[in-house]
């Protein structure tokens, strides 16, 4: 019964621990955007910034998730495109210093990535993946700020991001696998279709440097090929036969490596990336991409960082309150559930609203991005030691 009595306070600390854990994951994760289509009312969903990071720094990595639901009868291809509408850049250009990459969640491929916005701009629309009908997909949209100087300081880029469902065959569609720092293999894996069907016995010529491998569609449309990352260049697929369109990913150096593959830190720059829904006047005529949904997306204000804020002294605080708490109701017979926790859960959500409104400034720390972790280890460690002092002070 003892050993009992002294694991209940750890259970207790791990479910409240999960349960904190949701609460942080969906709020650091409230601007991504759900895209929902069907015949009868065309697209809709977007409700908010895709985007919305402030004090973003050089060589900094942002994402955010737009989850496509397709409800029209058939399976579709989910597509983005940046119109041509309202795009308006700097000089020099803020649109080539934003890499980015386009991931399927559920499958773990890269399906779409081009070293600039300027890149991804003038490849027109991009054909992400296959949606059956009545099935989600969720795609991360990865984008780096390159490391730049102080010519940069005040520059705008604004452009209007277009989602929807394409449904016109044929079409070729190209994807690779994943890199990092331990292993640069990867594969490019092109997909065929016709009018939803897929087609067989194509032969794929993959290109990726100076290295060049044909392949042949499958039963399942698909043709794959293998190459080692080097350098950072694109993968083209061309379709040799039935008209299919030929594809190409930039495949960059997966960052933070010790051979150099990521960038470093420029001290002194941040900028602010932002976003917000719009529904043009008179949208761009397209004949290959259907029902759209639109976003727009904007990066602008970018200014001198004078001094790195010491992020983690609202940990620090969280950390001297909790533990002055626990020590002040120690002593006491009615240590009850709620005298027990009220008080540091609040303090634990204080802690990370002050977090997110003050950010991270220019520190580049992997733990800044990383703060909920270490304000759960704060909140589950106090009260676990605090439990433990009571019931071993019984005995």
């Amino acid at each position: 019964m003892k050993l009992i009595n002294k694991i209940k306070p750890l259970l207790l600390a791990f479910l409240i621990t999960t349960s904190l854990a949701t609460i942080y994951i969906n709020i650091s994760h409230a601007t991504d955007q759900t895209v929902t289509c069907d015949e009868a009312s065309g697209c809709s969903g977007v409700t908010g910034p895709l985007f919305n990071e402030t004090n973003i720094y050089p060589t900094q990595t942002f994402t955010q998730t737009v989850t496509a639901v397709n409800n029209y009868a058939a399976n579709r291809d989910f597509a983005v495109e940046i119109s041509s509408l309202n795009y308006s850049d700097s000089t020099p250009s803020m649109a080539d210093m934003l890499s980015i990459s386009i991931s399927e969640q559920e499958s773990g491929l890269i399906v779409y990535s081009a070293p600039s916005i300027n890149d991804w701009k003038n490849a027109g629309y991009i054909l992400l993946s296959n949606i059956p009908s009545g099935q989600t997909r969720h795609y991360i949209f990865t984008s780096i700020f390159v490391d730049v100087g102080n010519e940069y300081q005040s520059k705008n880029l604004s452009f209007d991001l277009n989602l929807g469902f394409e449904a016109l065959p044929p079409h070729s569609s190209l994807a690779v696998t994943s890199i990092n720092c331990d292993n640069r293999n990867f594969d490019a894996i092109m997909t065929l279709k016709d009018d939803g069907v897929v087609v067989s016995g194509v032969d794929i010529e993959f290109t990726y440097n100076s290295s060049t491998i044909t392949k042949t569609t499958n039963s399942e449309g698909k043709a794959q090929a293998g190459f080692t990352q080097s350098g950072e260049s694109s993968v083209v697929a061309t379709p040799q036969s039935g008209g299919f369109s030929s594809q190409s990913i930039f495949v960059s150096a997966p960052t933070g490596c010790e051979d150099g593959g990521g960038g470093g830190t420029v001290a002194g720059i941040t900028t602010t990336y932002s976003s917000q829904f719009y529904t043009p006047a008179q949208p761009e005529e397209k004949s290959d991409l259907k029902e759209e949904a639109t976003q727009e997306g904007m990066i602008e204000g970018i200014s001198d960082c004078s001094s790195t804020f010491l992020w983690w002294i609202p940990l620090v605080i969280q950390l001297i309150v909790v533990v002055g708490y626990y020590l002040l109701i120690s002593h006491r017979s009615d240590n009850n559930f709620v005298k027990t926790l009220f008080i540091p859960i609040v303090i634990s959500i204080l802690s990370q609203v002050a977090h997110r409104i003050i950010g991270c400034d220019c520190s580049s720390t992997y733990w800044c991005d990383r703060y909920w972790i270490i304000n759960l280890i704060i909140f589950t460690f106090t009260y676990i030691v605090h439990q433990i002092r009571i019931v071993f002070a019984k005995e």
